[in-house]
């Protein structure tokens, strides 16, 4: 047997060698508007094993942002009994009539919700970016140094574990430890930006195999989203 899905997303019985029913989607639903109106999954932790466990305990918090009738409608998808989910019974009936859809401005009605246009989509605000001398931003102003001062910068790097990946002339703008996540696999990563010569580089190594995994193209319009809890996406156009 081999388990197939999100590890967010999947349900406590099926952890618990279950059978998948669709009251184990339900449980999806319920992750879902979590994810949708707090930016960041119920169940997260660095590992899946952690993220399993969090499910199978129930361990859920809200924001205190969280709207009082969604708060209802996400504890009521995410029972760990599945006959206990609301719509468990294998009618959806309530859940379209609970109190969530009913307060929208104007009011969900299912039977021609097919029928709407879907909303536009706005794109994620755009990174600050760096091209060649000039910055249009000037928090970074900080990184176009005098060239003694450059000089002395790399002087300095050049002693750090991260200076056999530079090349020639290239200082470290900024070097962070990330979690990069593949389907059920999350590995550990040393992100870099560097700058050099007329360009900047994004790449990510193993740090325990001082290996170069890869490197993101670097683009006028690349862009980065701040997720909840220290997450972030990287935009590529």
């Amino acid at each position: 047997t081999r388990f197939v899905g999100t590890a967010e997303y999947v349900s406590p019985e099926v952890l618990d060698d279950g059978e998948a029913t669709a009251a184990s989607d339900l449980w999806a639903l319920g992750c879902i508007l979590y994810q949708m109106l707090a930016g960041s999954p119920p169940f997260s932790a660095e590992a899946e094993y952690l993220i399993f466990k969090r499910i199978q305990t129930l361990d859920l918090a809200f924001p205190e942002s969280f709207h009082e009738s969604a708060r209802g409608l996400v504890s009521d998808l995410l029972r760990l009994s599945p006959a206990e989910r609301i719509g468990g019974g294998g009618s959806y009936g309530e859940i379209k009539a609970h109190c969530f859809f009913n307060e929208c401005v104007p009011p969900i009605d299912f039977d021609c919700v097919h029928t709407l246009p879907p909303p536009p989509l706005v794109p994620p605000p755009p990174m600050p970016t760096i091209l060649g001398d000039s910055v249009e931003n000037p928090q970074l102003a900080e990184i176009l140094l005098e060239p003694e001062d450059r000089k002395s910068l790399m002087d300095r790097q050049a002693s750090t574990r991260w200076a056999r990946f530079l090349k020639a002339d290239e200082i470290i703008i900024l070097a962070s430890a990330v979690l990069k996540r593949r389907h059920l696999s999350v590995k550990r990563r040393q992100l870099l930006l560097v700058d050099g010569p007329g360009e900047c580089r994004i790449f990510y190594l193993d740090p325990d195999a001082m290996e170069l995994r890869g490197e993101i193209p670097w683009h006028q319009r690349l862009s980065a989203e701040l997720l909840p809890r220290g997450h972030f996406r990287v935009h590529l156009p």
